[in-house]
């Protein structure tokens, strides 16, 4: 998540506090969509961006592709792309969805396949984005210890 969030905000146009608020909405969305079945959990992500602030008709309509693509990629049918085609989105800019989901899907397993763990240069966005404590969760998780047995960082808020 922190990779995708140094991504976005490359391209946010936003203030910095709005670039975070989003990325915090978007991780709870995903935590509590992680708790329910796969099919449930996409509809609820995607029914999250209608929530977000400051996102466009373009914006939504990518989201809800791109989230219907990751956590569901078996359910996406031809009727999922006339959103994102109505909205104003061609098919070389749906294309170029479906290869940036691809992609990050395909690392984010490689990753957690093989126990990568998070770069040092990178702890002080994911400090910022989902807390002190998340943060020391995943590196526990990523030397081998179960979260309960990272030291508590003060600070966060649990994210």
């Amino acid at each position: 998540m922190v990779s995708h969030a140094a991504a976005l905000r490359e391209h946010w146009e936003g203030t910095p506090d709005d670039w975070r608020a989003l990325v915090r909405q978007l991780h709870e969305a995903g935590v509590e969509a992680g708790e329910l079945p796969l099919r449930t959990g996409a509809a609820h992500l995607i029914l999250e961006v209608d929530r977000l602030p400051g996102l466009d008709d373009v914006d939504r309509a990518l989201l809800r592709y791109a989230l219907r693509l990751a956590w569901a990629p078996g359910s996406v049918s031809a009727a999922d792309l006339a959103g994102p085609r109505e909205a104003g989105l061609n098919d070389r800019a749906l294309l170029d969805i479906a290869q940036i989901v691809a992609c990050f899907s395909y690392m984010n397993r490689l990753a957690d396949g093989m126990g990568v763990g998070l770069d040092p240069r990178s702890h002080g966005v994911a400090r910022d984005l989902f807390g002190a404590q998340a943060l020391a969760d995943h590196m526990a998780w990523a030397a081998g210890r179960s979260p309960s047995d990272a030291p508590d960082q003060g600070g966060g808020d649990g994210m």
